[in-house]
């Protein structure tokens, strides 16, 4: 990073300096958004700046760069905070909803078997802001009478709540059928039972968990936001959901100065709700919301001239720093021959160097330490996490969460106390994949996430040969942290904002921005946002690779 500002930082610091108007910083990859947060605290001082961090790791590493008069925190924390102050007396069980279904199951008013969609369906509820109404027959359902009247109506206490989602069958159903909650289970089976935990949840509002730090202060009406700083800055904001929008837009309008920063190329989770159907980033939806100035942050600082090239054919607008080098970028065919040394002038069909068989990606030796390999689906990590462990190479896959959620959806399938061999096992994971891929297909729903897990766990127990040994791969291969010792893993989500010396895309021709799969333009953007992360991780050489080379 330069010592002095670039043009593009001098006309935001000036912006800041200058007027008290929101302003909202478009931000593209390695511009050195941390560093301008920074600058922007520093130059402020002695006002007070408060930074509000995606998570609590960015917050922690944020607090050690961070100047004296700023501080970071995250949007649960401030959250909490929020509800401290309207419920003194509130105390943090993380457990709150599994206490809940619980006490459902031992007063037989919930059958166990739902225990696990309805606690699912009603986490999704709250992270999208549903807030649900009393009907009449939901009592009825549920065996109220006028000697044993349930408690729903006096679920809300004295506080009137301001729903995001409408509280209808057809949006939880929604709800149930996109995150594949549902399987052969009806929604109408299951809705009375989740408003009535949902009720339950909101009226024990004095006891909270994680979700309730977003859920209860954002959408309780009348809340007293306070926001102890002059000035509050927001980064990630392309990848605020529904709910943490909401949050922000009212922190923006507590009476701080805004400054909001995000690169609206790296707007990857859609399907977490950060965004809207008709294509609007979240970026651009506060920037409405709050009628912000926007300033573009454009220099990249992290990648050579070769790579940005490739990067603007999604992004024209990124820069490269001033005496940028031009790093390595080459392409491997699907044999793993070396096809090309200089794709980003030619293209990514040409063959200019194809003939030296010898040059191949298939050397394990060109596998070190350090590197990095990216891709979008997570089944083609596993297969080469496999060849590279086969042949001595350290190898690991990033995201411990991902293995915890495979190795759940792989137990689903076998019934308590049962012994069940791997191909049986596979026919059922097929079989339950195929009807979730055909539900997705009539709700015109994306399915490459319904076959890569079917693909993931398809390759695992063949690996394994054996369920027992399966399950302690997944728990074994896949990591919470990067490790420099090893070849590290990872899909494209889970390695947005890293960044390596070296750094190999796998499958870089998906997605295919041409498939027909992508009917929406959000669907279309969404796809370009990957292939231009993925260009944009590497700080000196980026190898383009396909998974068809690595056979066993």
């Amino acid at each position: 990073m330069t010592t002095s500002p670039s043009r593009y930082q001098q006309v935001i610091f000036d912006a800041v300096a200058s007027s008290r108007q929101p302003l909202v910083i478009e931000a593209t990859a390695g511009s050195g958004k941390t560093t301008t947060l920074t600058d922007i605290c520093t130059r402020l001082a002695p006002r007070r700046c408060l930074v509000v961090a995606f998570n609590k790791a960015v917050a922690e590493t944020l607090t050690t760069r961070l100047p004296p008069n700023a501080k970071a925190r995250t949007l649960h924390s401030f959250g909490l905070a929020a509800w401290k102050r309207q419920r003194p007396d509130v105390v943090v069980n993380p457990r709150k909803v599994d206490m809940l279904i619980e006490a459902e199951v031992k007063a037989e008013r919930l059958p166990p078997k739902m225990s696990y969609k309805v606690s699912r369906l009603v986490k999704l509820a709250r992270t999208h802001g549903l807030v649900p109404n009393v009907p009449d027959e939901q009592g009825r359902y549920l065996g109220a009478s006028a000697t044993a009247p349930q408690p729903l109506a006096a679920a809300f206490g004295t506080w009137v709540m301001e729903s995001i989602m409408p509280d209808t069958q057809d949006a939880w159903g929604e709800l149930g059928a996109r995150f594949d909650v549902l399987g052969s289970t009806p929604i109408a089976s299951l809705l009375p039972h989740c408003r009535r935990v949902l009720h339950s949840s909101i009226f024990y509002a004095h006891v909270i968990d994680y979700d309730d730090m977003l859920y209860l202060p954002t959408l309780t009406t009348g809340l007293q936001w306070h926001v102890d700083a002059d000035v509050v800055l927001v980064d990630e904001l392309q990848d605020l959901d529904q709910l943490q929008r909401k949050l922000v837009t009212k922190i923006a309008k507590a009476g701080a100065q805004f400054v909001g920063v995000g690169d609206s190329r790296q707007a990857i989770y859609s399907f977490r709700g950060a965004g809207s159907a008709d294509g609007k980033t979240a970026i651009e939806l506060i920037a409405d919301e709050l009628s912000a100035t926007r300033l573009p942050l454009s220099i990249c600082y992290r990648c050579p001239t070769s790579h940005l090239t490739m990067a603007r054919w999604v992004e024209p607008r990124i820069e490269a720093r001033d005496g940028a080098d031009v790093g390595t970028l080459l392409r491997y065919g699907d044999d793993g021959v070396l096809c090309c040394d200089a794709p980003h002038l030619h293209d990514l069909d040409c063959d200019c160097l194809r003939g030296n068989e010898e040059a191949l990606a298939t050397e394990p030796a060109l596998y070190q330490p350090g590197d990095v390999i990216v891709s979008r689906a997570k089944a083609p990590l596993v297969k080469v996490a496999y060849w590279l462990l086969r042949r001595g190479v350290k190898a690991m896959i990033l995201g411990r969460d991902i293995g915890q959620e495979l190795h759940s959806y792989l137990i689903s399938h076998v019934k308590y106390g049962e012994t069940v061999s791997v191909p049986v096992l596979i026919e059922r994971i097929q079989k339950s994949t195929a009807k979730l891929v055909e539900a997705a297909v009539r709700a015109d729903e994306d399915v490459d996430e319904l076959t890569d897990r079917r693909d993931v766990l398809v390759a695992v127990l063949r690996q394994s040969g054996r369920v027992d040994k399966a399950i302690t791969a997944l728990n074994e291969i896949f990591g919470a942290e990067r490790r420099l010792d090893a070849v590290c893993l990872s899909t494209i989500h889970k390695f947005k904002g890293g960044e390596a010396d070296r750094v190999w895309w796998l499958d870089y021709h998906k997605p295919d921005l041409e498939s027909p799969r992508l009917k929406h333009e959000w669907q279309r953007r969404e796809a370009e946002n990957l292939r231009f992360v993925a260009s944009t991780r590497s700080r000196s050489f980026l190898g383009l690779i396909k998974s068809s080379s690595f056979s066993s």
